[in-house]
């Protein structure tokens, strides 16, 4: 399920840790910036898109800057007994809703279509990767700038998923996010 990248670039299904986010809060008359750690992220933009940005980059010679890209996409990867207790986000003094064991079973097999999960502490090679259960919730999700990406990647990069989970991961999630919400068909006479 992951690899070790020794890329210079960020692949799509990279998984960072401890990336700092902030969060403008309008009050009426004040903007609060609210500072929150994401325990991980996990990078769900194109790995094309992410090469040609790359290379465009780096590239001293081209004039033609259309494969940059300002920001890239990311979903926060929460800590799996968090998540299910619904206390992953208190830190935003948000209290989120605790998932039972029918609920949690569908989401630890990957059948819930809002959450992904990943199973954590993971041997690569001959390296042990520590790190924990995490769950992607697919309602969240964000930009970060192209340049606080690649400031922290170097640190903050722990591992990859490998080509066919970050497929199947960014399936999933495209999948959510194209939803179509019905309108409520009930008739004037109920």
């Amino acid at each position: 399920m992951f690899i070790k990248s020794n890329s210079e670039r960020i692949c799509q299904g990279d998984i960072l840790e401890d990336i700092e986010y902030l969060s403008p809060i309008r009050n009426k008359n004040d903007i609060i910036i609210n500072k929150f750690i994401l325990p991980y992220i996990v990078v769900l933009t194109q790995d094309c898109d992410l090469k040609q940005d790359y290379g465009t980059r780096n590239d001293t010679t081209s004039q033609d800057n259309d494969k940059f890209l300002k920001s890239l996409l990311v979903c926060p990867g929460y800590i799996a007994k968090q998540v299910k207790q619904g206390t992953h986000l208190e830190s935003l003094n948000l209290k989120m809703g605790y998932l039972g064991s029918d609920i949690w079973k569908r989401v630890t097999r990957n059948e819930d279509k809002r959450y992904h999960y990943l199973e954590g502490r993971k041997k690569v090679g001959e390296e042990l990767v520590d790190i924990e259960d995490i769950v992607l919730d697919f309602k969240h999700y964000y930009t970060i700038p192209w340049e606080t990406m690649y400031e922290h990647h170097k640190d903050k990069y722990l591992i990859s998923l490998d080509k066919l989970y970050r497929e199947d991961l960014s399936h999933r999630f495209s999948h959510f996010l194209s939803r179509i919400g019905l309108p409520d068909l009930k008739t004037k006479d109920e």
